[in-house]
């Protein structure tokens, strides 16, 4: 049975390496909270507030953070596939080297949100903000980008190859080297 841990409250605990697959952290408060190496799996953070965590190297995938809010924390070389981030609000977050694949952060709010040679592809970022956010060597490809805000975003280097950016706003983002072979958008009847 997975642990339930719902509105738990936690500042400056040390959780490095802990088991919490499948654990229910809904509505949880973790401030300044070591999580390196965390195994959880499949675990459960809707509407939890984390700030100035480090859960770097962790497993988290198939995690969801539906609605959460998530303030400097990094989760930097995390597994992470199938994490869901749906309608989240991330400031600042750190994803570097990440394993994100088919992730979904469709509606979310992201800023300045670092994903430097993270795996993407396959990831839904429809309808979200990400203002700002670095997508340096990153694999996109095949990544669901439709109506996203990528105003000020940085994807030089990156693989975009097949990703659906129908209707994205693209104001003053950075795409020098990045690899944007395939089908991105469809233009008007008789265009494509």
């Amino acid at each position: 049975k997975s642990a339930e841990l719902c509105g738990i409250e936690l500042e400056q605990c040390d959780l490095r390496g802990a088991l919490l697959s499948a654990a229910h952290l809904c509505e949880a408060v973790l401030v300044d909270t070591r999580l390196a190496g965390v195994k959880a799996s499949s675990s459960r953070w809707m509407e939890a507030h984390l700030a100035h965590c480090d859960a770097s190297d962790g497993i988290l995938t198939l995690a969801s953070f539906h609605r959460a809010t998530l303030m400097e924390c990094n989760f930097a070389a995390g597994e992470m596939d199938g994490a869901v981030f749906h309608r989240a609000s991330l400031h600042f977050c750190r994803f570097r080297t990440a394993r994100l694949s088919r992730s979904i952060f469709s509606s979310a709010h992201l800023q300045r949100c670092d994903f430097h040679g993270a795996t993407l592809d396959g990831a839904k970022f429809h309808e979200a903000e990400l203002g700002g956010s670095s997508f340096v060597d990153c694999d996109l490809q095949r990544a669901d980008l439709r109506s996203a805000n990528l105003r000020g975003c940085a994807f030089s280097g990156a693989v975009l190859r097949g990703a659906r950016l129908q209707n994205a706003q693209l104001f003053g983002a950075d795409l020098r080297g990045a690899d944007l072979r395939g089908r991105l958008w469809r233009g008007p009847p008789g265009h494509e």
